[in-house]
């Protein structure tokens, strides 16, 4: 937990930062596109990961070896995602998001998620769930910045905000994207980036022998590919 607060009070203090300095006295004046220093720009839109699947599958595994069958109804692997930069006019970029916030949650309400047919632990909750919010910081080039069209490249440092059943820890990761945005110039923009998340959640692994259940852990990539497409205001 300790961790965890220290992580999310960096990334509070450098997002404020980066607010400030796209929003200081040069902002305030407004001048023409084509003479400020910088440009703010608001990229919002939905996210989907890759490897979420193999987060489902550690909690229905985790349900069956404790004597329940599932289903994946209560597993969302898009999110929306927020990642505000400041852009130099030299094509320097630096900024800082949050998302794509995926959830997962199975339970056996009216929903009926799962089903209990028989249950080696009678004390523990029929409801589980995960949820993750992955906050980054990063440093990246715009190729063509006053371009109506331009590639991008982007990289930097990721923390997944992850908590829920199961969940024993966090480790940080790299992160690295390539997109591209389209109508640049106008009011509302539009782009697509595909990035890959190097970070790492370790969960509890149950298994059933036959005799007991045995408890262990398992260290997993919660999202590895990431593919976006978002607006641009």
């Amino acid at each position: 937990m300790k961790m965890r607060n220290v992580t999310i009070y960096y990334f509070l203090i450098a997002l404020s930062a980066v607010c400030l300095f796209g929003r200081g006295p040069a902002a305030a004046a407004d001048p023409a596109p084509a003479s400020k220093p910088y440009q703010w720009r608001f990229p919002v839109g939905l996210g989907g990961v890759t490897a979420f699947d193999d987060v489902a599958d550690r909690y229905e595994d985790n349900l069956r070896a404790k004597g329940y069958t599932v289903d994946k109804d209560g597993a969302f692997p898009v999110g929306i995602s927020f990642q505000p930069y400041v852009e130099l006019n030299t094509g320097l970029r630096l900024g800082c998001g949050i998302g794509p916030a995926t959830f997962l949650w199975y339970g056996d309400d009216k929903d009926d998620h799962y089903r209990s047919y028989h249950s080696k632990y009678d004390d523990d909750s029929n409801d589980v769930h995960f949820y993750d919010v992955p906050v980054n910081m990063t440093i990246g080039y715009t190729f063509m910045p006053t371009a109506d069209f331009s590639p991008y490249v982007r990289g930097g440092f990721i923390y997944h905000i992850a908590g829920g059943d199961y969940v024993e820890g966090v480790t940080p990761g790299l992160f690295g994207a390539f997109g591209i945005e389209f109508f640049r110039n106008n009011k509302v923009g539009f782009g697509v980036e595909v990035g890959y998340d190097t970070s790492r959640i370790e969960f509890e692994r149950y298994r059933d022998n036959n005799v007991s259940i045995v408890k262990d852990f398992e260290e997993m990539d919660p999202y590895k590919v990431v593919i976006s497409g978002y607006a641009v205001f």
